[in-house]
């Protein structure tokens, strides 16, 4: 049986980079996908794979042999930024992600969603990931591709991921 690896996507972010440091503590093997060398990795004991989220055929490469898949990637538009690279890294990176998962094997997929995903309720009510039943009531680019991107998760992982 092969040694399991990780696979981080949005590894240069705030929860990723604790994520490395994380996994690098346990001794655990990882891999990262980035889009171009970066000084921050420098260093840290693990592989690397060049991709980006919005590329299947890299994903695949990246994923290759992968037990667990850390998605972390996105960007993060709270203001006037592209709409149409947040839409794309966002809503088709994520499916890019949860398609690649399903195609290598991959046995679990860790995904980091956002509380900006989920609508405002009256009193005490709890949250949970049931009450973001569209991207509409949500507001904001962020939020909406994000509210998108988890109902896609939600609706595509089955039982499998």
């Amino acid at each position: 049986m092969s040694e399991k690896i990780a696979v981080i996507t949005g590894a240069s972010g705030h929860i990723g980079y604790a994520l490395i440091k994380e996994l690098e503590a346990r001794e655990e093997k990882f891999r990262i996908l980035i889009r171009s060398k970066n000084k921050i990795f420098e260093g840290i004991p693990c592989e690397s794979a060049f991709g980006d989220v919005t590329d299947p055929k890299s994903l695949e490469k990246a994923f290759e042999g992968a037990d667990t898949v850390y998605h972390l990637a996105g960007v993060i538009d709270i203001g006037t930024g592209n709409e149409d690279l947040t839409r794309e890294v966002n809503v088709q990176g994520t499916i890019n992600v949860v398609e690649a998962c399903k195609k290598c094997g991959v046995r679990r997929l860790v995904y980091a969603s956002s509380v900006d995903i989920l609508k405002a309720l009256p009193g005490n009510e709890p949250m949970t990931e049931e009450i973001c039943d569209s991207a509409a009531e949500v507001h904001g680019i962020y939020a909406k591709t994000t509210a998108e991107a988890t109902r896609y998760v939600l609706e595509k992982s089955g039982d499998k991921l």
